[in-house]
């Protein structure tokens, strides 16, 4: 099979898997408006956005230089799981000790029954983000599809599931975990470990040469996210739970087409 046809046949499993995976979400997430009041969903939707913000601000491309080097040996991927789970859990850490200044800032006391289990679903993600950017180096297009419908139906159906139970805004806190649960076991169980992390020498020219290409594409990816998801943070402190919940349902909906179809 050519290069040409395993990415054609590559993006069009990505979208298929990416659509059917967000068109469950979306069912979930209407589901979800009959049980969680808009308050609920905001607290927790927020500390979501701001951990899931310091992830994003504690990747420095590393993937993607993996990705673009199809070549490069498993000493560069150690070299990039070894400063993408370090860094990023460094900046969790500090997150989670400026968890009162948060409270204060956004005036939601219950954002600290949040932010701890958010903050270790995303270290436990950190571990799995290196494999999956050695599928899509290897064009495994077909595992990180199912990778996206798994971790999608154990979101909407958990979090539906845990919310008609009564569990509250905690049911897509728990559903929130579930999915970096699933999303890990796949990519990382998908991977021969020696190919990602067999301990190596780390290299001063290898990290700078990744770090010249990664940092450019990180500044990139946060304003990227800034302009998808900042929104929330600026609702949520401006006008409350309440309002930055009904914001994130209606968004949530609206932002499908153009995230999983017109970004592929």
């Amino acid at each position: 099979m050519s290069l040409t046809t395993k990415a054609v046949l590559g993006a069009i499993w990505s979208i298929s898997a990416s659509v059917g995976g967000r068109a469950l979400g979306l069912v979930g997430t209407l589901i979800l408006t009959r049980f969680l009041a808009p308050a609920e969903y905001g607290v927790v939707s927020v500390a979501i956005v701001i951990v899931t913000t310091v992830d994003v601000l504690s990747s420095p491309g590393f993937g993607q230089y993996l990705v673009a080097h199809p070549k490069a040996g498993p000493e560069v991927a150690f070299h990039a799981a070894f400063f993408h789970i370090l860094v990023g859990w460094l900046l969790l850490v500090v997150l989670l000790g400026a968890q009162g200044m948060l409270v204060t800032l956004f005036q939601m006391p219950d954002l600290v029954l949040y932010l701890p289990v958010v903050v270790a679903a995303v270290a436990l993600e950190r571990i799995g983000y290196i494999p999956t950017r050695v599928l899509a180096r290897d064009m495994r297009f077909d595992v990180l599809g199912l990778r996206s419908v798994a971790s999608e139906v154990t979101y909407a159906v958990l979090a539906v599931l845990l919310a008609w139970r009564g569990w509250g805004a905690a049911a897509v806190m728990w559903a929130f975990v579930a999915r970096k649960v699933v999303e890990v076991v796949i990519g990382v169980g998908a991977v021969e470990l020696r190919d990602w992390m067999a301990p190596t020498k780390l290299s001063l020219e290898t990290t700078k040469g990744m770090l010249d290409f990664g940092l450019p594409m990180t500044g990139a990816n946060v304003l990227h996210y800034i302009s998808h998801r900042g929104d929330n943070l600026l609702i949520a402190g401006m006008f409350g739970p309440a309002a930055v919940g009904q914001y994130n349902f209606a968004y949530n909906i609206a932002d499908i087409p153009a995230t999983h179809i017109g970004e592929h």
